[in-house]
């Protein structure tokens, strides 16, 4: 799922909150907000993410495309640890603190307004 798409976290937000609303819960659980990549960049079919809003976001942030960089042929292709490598994975680790940020801030609306107790 593409949540940084405004309009997929949208509709994902709506129906999480829905979920969140309707149960007694005793808390949410957050931890799988994360991109995995088992084989990292070695395996470019499962590296994520490589969605178009990654890839626009990337590129505006560091004027490339991160999808050259799996591209044998492109000049940026890269190998290994190269410096292109490091600027996606740090790209990715800051979409990914954000995104955490973003449904926690999320989780807590519905406890705020429906008394749900969740724990730190």
């Amino acid at each position: 799922m593409n949540l940084q798409n405004p309009n997929a976290f949208k509709a994902v937000a709506e129906g999480v909150r829905g979920l969140l609303g309707r149960f007694d819960w005793d808390g949410a659980n957050l931890a799988e907000l994360y991109f995995e990549s088992l084989e990292g960049a070695d395996n470019p079919a499962r590296f994520t993410p490589m969605n178009g809003d990654a890839r626009a976001a990337f590129r505006s942030a560091a004027g490339l495309d991160p999808a050259d960089h799996f591209d044998q042929s492109s000049l940026r292709y890269w190998k290994g640890n190269s410096p292109g490598l490091k600027q996606f994975l740090d790209f990715r680790a800051g979409v990914t603190a954000r995104q955490q940020a973003q449904w926690i801030e999320e989780v807590e609306q519905v406890r705020k307004s429906s008394c749900i107790s969740i724990s730190r």
